[in-house]
């Protein structure tokens, strides 16, 4: 599951950032991706001692040998390092979701939404609706940074 939660992790960093995710199981090609969109994915899951390279080897082939394999093996220290890997990626990646009210849009969904969300060193993505003073300052002082998408009928900020 490990596995699972890593490839699913890097494909929506991919999905969010290039709106494009590679149908791979690698987990290493994923990593290497997400970490030329920031350099954060590159140090997570590091290689940098022979316990974390062997450690993530195995997650590596955890995919298809933990399933297939009666040879696969993985120590629970190995295992705890893992755990503690995958849940810093998924600290990169902060997802959430609420329900717009009635006679309402997402204009006035966002703020809330934000409000409920640690995004302190996260680059916050919202499509064009979401591109407002309000939220932008928002995102800021919550201590994150932003990427906001422009319609043409934006021409003093489209350039």
């Amino acid at each position: 599951m490990l596995h699972q939660a890593a490839e699913r992790f890097y494909g929506c960093t991919l999905l969010v950032c290039t709106n494009y995710r590679p149908k791979t199981h690698n987990i290493a090609q994923l990593r290497s991706l997400c970490a030329q969109q920031d350099s954060r994915y590159f140090d997570n899951l590091t290689s940098n001692t022979k316990f974390n390279r062997r450690s993530f080897q195995r997650l590596k082939h955890a995919y298809v040998d933990a399933r297939y394999s009666e040879h696969y093996e993985i120590t629970k220290e190995e295992l705890n390092w893992l755990a503690q890997e995958v849940e810093k990626l998924q600290a990169l990646l902060v997802l959430g979701q609420v329900k717009v009210d009635d006679k309402s849009n997402e204009i006035t969904a966002i703020p809330k939404l934000l409000s409920r969300l640690d995004i302190a060193g996260a680059v916050v993505t919202i499509d064009a609706i979401g591109c407002q003073k309000k939220i932008a300052k928002q995102i800021i002082e919550q201590g994150g940074g932003y990427v906001l998408s422009l319609k043409g009928n934006q021409s003093s900020l489209l350039r």
